[in-house]
């Protein structure tokens, strides 16, 4: 049903671009992904260890998690799971707590108090198996308890990383950090939304592919930090999605990393064979996403997040290739290279490797996404203009060339010019004044027939009087040539369109 009703919508939308199979198939593949993703059935798990012996926990080996946090880890007698022994500081004893532990990658979490029986009894749970039966949906796995004994156990199911943010507040404390969490979230978020319309925008006005894959790049990326911020759970608690999605949106960025870098950099004649190359490490990546959807097994994660990076590292590589030659490839080699090395950092702090790489945190990336989404935005437009630019004196050399064999076509049959003619031919050097001078100076349209007017010897009044309007808007548009031609009034105007004028002829 969906399939037909995407082709009704292109036939009636009259779409006749040679790319509409090659976008309708992918459309396709995206509503089946996403319908498939949106009718997924979710998985329910309880836990039915409500109470645990003091016993239990001397069976378990723990080891130093985080000398600061007096934390401490030992893995569970169950598969993927774990537990964690905190230390209470003797300020929150008795105190309106939270816990919260700040990744999207656990399936179950149950937190366990001491009681006056000596047990330990299950206060809270969480997890994305848990989401759907909270009515108050949050960022991050969070609990809140209370406690009048030190130590905490907490046990966990993991779906993919390992890695552990915990962090454990007083409720009002807890509720000030989050709001400038937001703050620092509604910045990112803000430009990353104002970069996507400012992108298709620019592809509505230029019809330039560049912008449209880099908004679908920007999109995708976008929707895994939506993912990663812990935002997407107040969209969906669907608990197939929540373990899912990053690794389907991973796929598809580093597709249309692919799909940019093959428009970005020109690469139709320069690389024809990047796309068969990139064509293939996105299929592999696709059949380890898949057989990791099917499988659920660590070894088909590895391998489509292998081939995902490998795929990003391609694109770098065409780059560096060009990189002597091509601007743009200087900005996508600083841009996308600096975005991978903090993309592979949180990939390794989410997996614990190594305390060193507690560094390449969300904030941290998150800050690397946004250099990138201001440069690659910068060297699109500049590339824009420059080509404009360079089509505009191609434009004009074209006038020249045309005027001039007009001369020639009668002065060769000695004919006279007609006058109907001589007016066009002394117009051309005039026009293509205004027009370098338009250019050169970024000067609107109004602003240039204002300057010719005042140039004449118009006033304020007779200027009004010529193009219709107001004699504010005139002095609005003559102090705005002031400003852009760096003169202060009108006899200053005369004296530069009349150098001006002489230096181009001259020239």
């Amino acid at each position: 049903m969906y399939i037909y009703f995407i082709r009704f919508a292109a036939v009636r939308l009259n779409f006749k671009s040679k790319l509409i199979p090659q976008q309708l198939y992918f459309i396709r593949i995206l509503v089946v992904t996403l319908v498939f993703v949106l009718t997924a059935t979710p998985s329910f798990a309880q836990s039915e260890q409500a109470v645990v012996e003091p016993t239990f926990f001397s069976s378990l080996t723990f080891e130093n998690l985080n000398e600061d946090n007096q934390t401490f880890k030992a893995d569970g007698l169950e598969k993927d799971t774990f537990w964690i022994k905190c230390i209470l500081p003797k300020t929150a004893i008795g105190k309106d707590l939270i816990l919260q532990i700040s990744s999207v990658y656990f399936d179950e979490i149950d937190l366990y108090t001491q009681r006056n029986d000596g047990l330990f009894h299950r206060v809270g749970q969480s997890g994305n198996n848990f989401r759907n039966r909270d009515s108050i949906p949050t960022r991050f796995n969070q609990i809140a308890f209370t406690t009048d004994q030190p130590v905490i156990y907490i046990k966990n199911k993991v779906s993919r990383y390992a890695g552990v943010d915990l962090v454990i507040k007083e409720t009002k404390a807890m509720y000030l950090s989050e709001r400038w969490d937001f703050f620092k979230l509604g910045g990112y978020y803000g430009l990353a939304m104002m970069s996507i319309v400012f992108n298709l925008v620019f592809f509505i006005i230029f019809k330039d592919k560049r912008f449209i894959s880099y908004c679908f790049l920007l999109l995708f990326v976008f929707l895994q930090f939506l993912y990663e911020d812990g935002l997407l759970f107040f969209i969906t608690s669907n608990s197939w999605i929540l373990k899912n999605f990053v690794l389907l949106f991973s796929l598809l960025t580093a597709a249309m990393s692919c799909v940019f870098t093959y428009h970005f950099l020109n690469l139709k004649n320069r690389a024809p064979h990047f796309l068969k190359v990139a064509a293939i490490l996105i299929l592999v990546a696709m059949v380890g996403t898949l057989a990791y959807f099917t499988f659920d097994h660590l070894l088909f994660l590895l391998l489509a997040n292998l081939f995902n990076v490998l795929a990003a590292l391609w694109c770098c590589y065409i780059a560096i290739t060009l990189f002597r030659t091509n601007v743009l490839a200087r900005f996508l080699v600083a841009t996308l290279g600096i975005v991978l090395l903090f993309g592979i950092g949180y990939n390794l702090h989410q997996f614990s490797v190594s305390p060193f790489f507690d560094f390449f945190n969300r904030d941290t990336f998150r800050l690397a996404s946004a250099f990138e989404i201001i440069s690659i935005s910068f060297a699109i437009v500049y590339d824009i203009k420059k080509i404009r630019a360079e089509n505009f004196h191609y434009r004009n050399e074209i006038q020249k060339y045309v005027a001039q064999l007009q001369l020639l076509s009668y002065s060769s049959n000695e004919r006279e010019i007609p006058e109907e003619v001589k007016p066009n031919l002394d117009a051309v050097p005039m026009i293509l004044i205004f027009q370098n001078l338009k250019q050169s100076y970024a000067l609107t349209d109004r602003e240039l027939q204002v300057l010719k007017l005042i140039s004449e010897g118009l006033s304020n009044q007779e200027v009004a009087d010529e193009i219709f309007v107001s004699v504010s808007t005139v002095k609005y548009h003559v102090s705005n040539l002031y400003f852009k031609l760096e003169i202060k009034n009108r006899s200053q105007a005369v004296k530069f369109m009349h150098e001006y004028t002489n230096a181009t002829t001259n020239g």
